[in-house]
């Protein structure tokens, strides 16, 4: 776990803690414990692996929906945008993430692009998600 702090656009503090269940399948179980009470997840997968982005459409997606029990903000992130071979294209990707709500940004860990604008916009999304939810309550 990594733990990060981070400032929305409105410079409210929050704390970002980092899990990396590495996508294998034998770490299913324990990835319901750490998405139990999360309020934004990314969803990574290899833009230079078929495998990687089927087993987030397959898998991991309904996991993570099963797992958690408020509305979750989620960023799907196609990693290893710097390399030339890729098996996932960008409109594949896109059209995926908007069937299911979500965003979608294609970074690289390697050169670190697009690395800060998904931590940005995973902390500026939950900020307005739970904004709205506060101001439902309110309204009620």
């Amino acid at each position: 776990m990594i733990a990060l702090p981070k400032q929305n656009e409105m410079k409210q503090m929050a704390a970002l803690h980092i899990w990396d269940t590495l996508g294998q399948e034998k770490f299913h179980s324990i990835a319901k414990l750490f998405f139990k009470g999360s309020v934004g997840a990314f969803l990574v997968f290899d833009l230079s692996s078929r495998e990687s982005f089927e087993a987030i459409k397959k898998t991991w997606y309904n996991l993570l929906k099963e797992s958690c029990e408020t509305r979750l903000v989620i960023t799907l992130l196609g990693n290893k945008s710097d390399l030339q071979s890729r098996e996932v294209f960008y409109n594949e990707a896109m059209d995926f993430a908007r069937e299911k709500g979500m965003n979608y940004l294609e970074v690289s860990a390697k050169s670190g692009r697009n690395v800060r604008s998904a931590f940005s916009l995973m902390v500026n999304q939950i900020f307005i998600h739970h904004r709205e939810a506060l101001m439902q309550v309110n309204m009620q």
